[in-house]
């Protein structure tokens, strides 16, 4: 898959959708930074009718969010319309439903200081809500949690800090985001602990 964006594109894109297709790609990670509305139906339209998979990236913006329920209800929002036998589907049945998005990611790397202050209780207090809310809009929605495998620096932490803010943590994601860049290394080579600039 690819993290394309086309929600961002308006009308320009199905052109990009195509051209992922064209690529011989599957998977289209999509960032939906408000409640499902005609542009949210339109991608994941598009996506359908071109057997697309969406991974939506469920997120407020530049900053976690101030309103941790009304997040939560985005979330939910989303995942009773467009989750397995969600209302979107139902509205359509000319498109494959099991092309559903099942799995949907709570924030793009919330570990990073680009957001502000790194606030990994925050960030467990908003997975928790965000995806109990979830879980009672559609049972059959996935989650997936941000991790942070930097070995060094000011995010070295972040799990055990997750952990300490909420204990019970595993009770609120089914699968992990993690993000491996190669930081101007090959994938091939190990880490070096001593270079913690982001790609």
């Amino acid at each position: 898959g690819v993290t394309a964006n086309t929600y961002g594109r308006g009308s320009g894109g199905p052109a990009e959708q195509d051209r992922v297709k064209g690529a011989g790609l599957g998977w289209l990670r999509e960032e939906f930074n408000e409640p499902p509305n005609a542009a949210t139906d339109f991608v994941i339209a598009e996506a359908a009718r071109r057997g697309l998979r969406v991974l939506p990236l469920l997120q407020t913006g530049s900053t976690l969010p101030g309103d941790v329920n009304a997040y939560a209800a985005m979330v939910a929002a989303h995942v009773r319309r467009y989750g397995p036998a969600g209302q979107f589907w139902a509205e359509r049945p000319e498109l494959n439903a099991a092309l559903a998005p099942e799995y949907f990611e709570i924030y793009n790397e919330p570990y990073g200081d680009w957001y502000g202050p790194v606030e990994p209780g925050r960030y467990a207090h908003v997975l928790r809500a965000a995806v109990t809310r979830g879980r009672e809009a559609n049972p059959a929605a996935r989650y997936l949690m941000a991790v942070d495998r930097t070995p060094g620096g000011a995010r070295k932490t972040w799990i055990g800090d997750l952990y300490a803010a909420e204990p019970n943590l595993n009770a609120y994601f089914d699968a992990v985001a993690v993000h491996p860049y190669a930081v101007g290394r090959a994938p091939d080579q190990p880490d070096d602990p001593a270079d913690q600039r982001r790609p």
